[in-house]
């Protein structure tokens, strides 16, 4: 976390109990501890040593209190639209049918949508943002940006949480590969909720990382392995 806006909003205008809010600091930077002490009084946040997200993510679900029901994963870059939080988690829990839900995501430099979900195409597999909602259906989302995911404690539980295998790029993916396949449940984008967040880079550039290949020999997908080789 590097947003110490973020952090106020969570607390003061999404009504997240101090409590139930931890924050990864994955740069490693102990300011940001002391001026979200001094500011907020909010004194949850670890400093890690760039353990990757995964990881960063299956740490702070490990400090939560017992009693969550609900878990709502953030990026430290996004930007809430108001209520945003507890409308994704009342969406959630009137689909018994989605494992994993995430917003609209928008661009904030120019209010763009940017991802609906994700999918793949061709046979190499080549995964993709949908921009745009008539190319969506109820069973064409195959995963969600990793920016804002919200999902059950029950689920996250099933699945182990995120796969520390991937350092960087697809570990997003993964999890909710996982999630629908162990829980036989989709992933979904609510049309409603709006979460800001200027992505970093495309899919084009990171598929070249080692963690696609990888990606691709978990899910068993070796036509789409053996098309990039």
């Amino acid at each position: 976390y590097k947003r110490q806006a973020l952090v106020y909003d969570l607390l003061h205008n999404q009504g997240i109990a101090r409590e139930n809010l931890i924050v990864i600091d994955n740069s490693a930077n102990v300011e940001l501890q002391d001026s979200l002490s001094a500011l907020y009084k909010f004194n949850n946040v670890v400093v890690a040593n760039n353990i990757g997200y995964g990881a960063a993510m299956n740490l702070g679900v490990s400090l939560l209190p017992e009693n969550i029901e609900t878990l709502v994963l953030l990026t430290h870059e996004v930007v809430l639209q108001e209520f945003a939080v507890r409308r994704l988690a009342l969406e959630l829990s009137s689909l018994s049918e989605v494992a994993i839900l995430g917003p609209t995501l928008m661009k904030i430099s120019d209010g763009e949508v940017w991802s609906l979900g994700g999918s793949f195409s061709g046979l190499r597999r080549i995964p993709y943002h949908f921009r745009l909602a008539e190319d969506v259906t109820e069973s064409s989302i195959a995963w969600l940006d990793g920016a804002c995911l919200v999902m059950r404690l029950d689920t996250w539980n099933s699945i182990g949480g995120f796969d520390t295998d991937f350092f960087l790029y697809f570990e997003d993916v993964d999890l909710c590969m996982r999630a629908a396949k162990t829980t036989g449940n989709r992933v979904s984008v609510s049309n409603e909720v709006i979460v800001w967040q200027e992505p970093s880079g495309n899919l084009s550039s990171k598929i070249v990382d080692e963690s696609f290949p990888f990606l691709l020999i978990k899910h068993a997908n070796l036509k789409a392995l053996v098309a990039w080789i």
